[in-house]
């Protein structure tokens, strides 16, 4: 497998888990997760980062607290930036 297909296997992994994480985390307060860069616009590379915002209903801090685990774990895995 090319390195660019196993790069985007290794960002759409890290992407599923991210948002089932955040679902969990953030429940009813999470409204929506904008992707956008250039993983939104077809371009990704295996040296691009995942570009991503939170959209809440209302902010709790406890609730993203929660979700401090998975973002550190998105940020090594896919170079994510929140």
């Amino acid at each position: 497998m090319a390195t660019s297909a196993l790069a985007m296997e290794r960002a759409e992994r890290g992407w599923t888990d991210l948002t089932a994480a955040a679902r969990q985390a953030l429940g009813d307060t999470l409204h929506s997760i904008v992707l956008f860069g250039s993983a939104a616009e077809g371009r990704f590379r295996p040296a691009s980062d995942v570009n991503v915002i939170f959209v809440l209903n209302r902010f709790e801090a406890a609730r993203v607290d929660g979700l401090r685990d998975a973002v550190r774990t998105a940020r090594a895995a896919i170079r994510l930036a929140p």
